[in-house]
C-alpha cells in the first residue's frame, strides 16, 4: 500500500510541474528574454477578465490530461450499473491516472474516458491511500 505522504508529496510535484510548465513564459528565439519582461512592469490590472486569464490559460493547456471515470457494479441480474463518477488527470506517459479514492471505492469495473473520444474499460486499479 502506497503510504499517505509519498502520495501527496507526487501529487503536488505533478501540479507543481503542471502549473510551472504552463505559466512559465516561453523564451523568445536564441534564448533571449522576452522584451515584455525586460520592460518595466504595468501597474497591475484589477479587471475580472485580466485577473482570471492566467487560470483560463492553464486549464486549457491542462485539459487534454483531465479524464473522466466511471465505476461500476453488476446489479442482481448481472448487468453493470454505475457506482460513482468523478474526474482524474493522467499523471504518466504510460496512462497513470490520479483520481480520489471514493471515486473508484468498491467498483468492480473502471471506465476511464479521455477528452479525445477514445475509452479505457476496465482499467486497472494499482492501488489507493485511505488515509490521504
Amino acid at each position: 500500500m502506497i503510504r499517505r505522504g509519498v502520495v501527496l508529496l507526487v501529487f503536488a510535484s505533478v501540479l507543481a510541474l503542471v502549473f510551472a510548465h504552463f505559466l512559465a513564459p516561453a523564451p523568445a528565439d536564441g534564448g533571449e528574454v522576452p522584451p515584455e519582461l525586460r520592460a518595466e512592469p504595468k501597474a497591475p490590472s484589477t479587471r475580472a477578465a485580466d485577473l482570471s486569464r492566467p487560470f483560463v490559460t492553464a486549464t486549457k493547456r491542462a485539459r487534454p490530461s483531465v479524464v473522466r471515470i466511471v465505476s461500476l457494479v453488476r446489479d442482481r441480474r448481472g448487468q453493470w450499473r454505475n457506482l460513482s463518477r468523478g474526474s482524474g488527470f493522467i499523471v504518466s506517459a504510460r496512462g497513470h491516472v490520479v483520481t480520489n479514492r471514493h471515486v473508484i471505492q468498491g467498483a468492480l469495473r473502471i471506465d476511464v474516458y479521455l477528452p479525445d473520444g477514445r475509452v479505457a474499460k476496465n482499467a486497472k486499479r494499482l492501488g489507493d491511500d485511505a488515509r490521504s
